[in-house]
C-alpha cells in the first residue's frame, strides 16, 4: 500500500482584517523564559517585519506562548509565523543541544471584528504579564505596552495606528489607553479569584477570542435598558468562564448538548443564574431571557422537585460568586 500524503489545508484569512495570533511552545514547556530567547523572537519578529508585507499592532511574549495582533497584506499568514517559528526553534535548539519541533499545534488565528474587540484585544494580551503574576506592573520588557506608552510614533511597528483606537474627543490616545489597560478583565478577575487555572485560560484561548463578551461594556447604548442583547452577553459570557462553557457557540447548540448530561446541566444552571441575575440587576424578564437563549417557555424550571432543591443550591452558590467577582453594577 502506497504512503498516504495527508496535507493541511490553508487557512482562509480575511484580507483587511486584524488577527489575534497564538504560538504556543510544545507541552506548554517554558523555553521562552530565559531572557535571551525573548530577544531573540523579538529580533526575528522585526526582521519578519521588513521581510514580509504585514501590519502588526500588538506583541507580548510570555515564557511559553507569543501574542501576537497582525494584518495581512500582501503575504500569506502562514508563510510568516513558519518563518519566524522555525527560524527561532533553530536558534534554540542549537543553542540547547536539542532536536525536533519547538512549536506544538498550528498556531492559532482568530479574526478580530471591529475597533472594539481590537481595543480588547490589545488589553489582553497587554495585561498577560501581569495576569501571570511574571511583574507586578504593565510594564515588561517583550510586550508592546512600553511602546504605547513612550513614542509609539517612532516604532518600528504600527503601535501608533493601534493606539489610535483609543482616540476620543475627550482626551487623547494614549490617556485612554492608561485608563482602559488599567482595568482588569474578565477572565484575569476569574484566575485571581481561582475560579480558573491557567489550563482554562489555554483552552479559553484556544476556543474563542479572550474578552469576547466584554467589548460591549464600550458601547454607549449600555448605558441604558434599550441594549438588552448586551447587558446579557456580558453576564452569559461571565457565567460560562465561570462554569467553563463555550461561550461563542453553546447558545446556538442548545439542542445538540441536551444529550450530554454534565453540560447539559452546566448549561442549565448558568441559564437559571443568568434570569435570577437579570431579574436583580433589572437588566430582562425571564421571557426576554428564555429568547435570548433560545428556549421554549419553562424549559429552565421543567425539573422534579429534588432535582430542583439540588440546582436551586447550586444556582444561589454561582450567583453569590459571580457578586463577589463582579462587584461593581457595570451591567446597569
Amino acid at each position: 500500500m502506497g504512503v498516504i500524503n495527508i496535507t493541511r489545508s490553508h487557512r482562509r484569512i480575511q484580507p483587511g482584517v486584524p488577527y489575534h495570533v497564538i504560538s504556543r511552545v510544545n507541552n506548554q514547556e517554558f523555553l521562552l523564559e530565559n531572557d535571551h530567547c525573548k530577544d531573540k523572537y523579538l529580533t526575528l519578529l522585526k526582521q519578519a517585519k521588513q521581510r514580509y508585507d504585514f501590519n502588526l499592532f500588538a506583541y507580548c511574549i510570555m515564557d511559553n506562548h507569543v501574542h501576537l495582533i497582525m494584518r495581512m497584506n500582501a503575504n500569506s499568514l502562514s508563510s510568516v509565523i513558519q518563518w519566524l517559528n522555525q527560524k527561532f526553534a533553530f536558534d534554540v535548539n542549537k543553542r540547547m543541544g536539542r532536536n525536533g519541533h519547538l512549536f506544538g499545534d498550528r498556531f492559532k488565528a482568530y479574526p478580530i471584528l471591529g475597533d472594539e474587540k481590537v481595543r480588547e484585544t490589545i488589553k489582553y494580551i497587554h495585561r498577560n504579564p501581569l495576569a501571570a503574576n511574571m511583574v507586578e506592573t504593565l510594564i515588561y520588557p517583550w510586550s508592546s505596552h512600553h511602546i504605547y506608552i513612550g513614542r509609539p510614533e517612532k516604532a518600528w511597528f504600527e503601535a501608533s495606528e493601534g493606539l489610535e483606537l483609543f482616540k476620543d474627543g475627550t482626551s487623547n490616545a494614549k490617556n485612554n489607553y492608561l485608563n482602559f489597560v488599567n482595568k482588569m478583565g474578565d477572565v484575569e478577575r476569574l484566575v485571581a479569584q481561582k475560579i480558573l487555572s491557567e489550563r482554562d485560560v489555554n483552552r479559553i484561548e484556544d476556543i474563542q477570542l479572550p474578552g469576547d463578551h466584554e467589548y460591549i461594556l464600550s458601547r454607549p447604548q449600555c448605558e441604558t435598558r434599550v441594549n438588552i442583547q448586551g447587558h446579557l452577553d456580558l453576564v452569559f459570557g461571565r457565567l460560562c468562564l465561570m462554569n467553563k462553557l463555550d461561550y461563542p457557540t453553546i447558545r446556538d447548540q442548545v439542542r445538540d448538548n441536551i444529550t450530554k448530561k454534565t453540560t447539559f446541566q452546566r448549561f442549565k444552571k448558568v441559564g437559571l443564574a443568568l434570569s435570577k441575575i437579570s431579574q436583580e440587576l433589572q437588566i430582562a424578564t425571564p421571557d426576554e431571557v428564555n429568547s435570548y437563549l433560545k428556549l421554549p417557555p419553562d424549559f429552565l424550571n421543567s425539573e422534579t422537585a429534588k432535582d430542583a432543591i439540588k440546582i436551586d443550591f447550586e444556582v444561589q452558590g454561582l450567583i453569590e460568586v459571580y457578586r463577589q467577582t463582579f462587584p461593581q453594577r457595570t451591567e446597569s
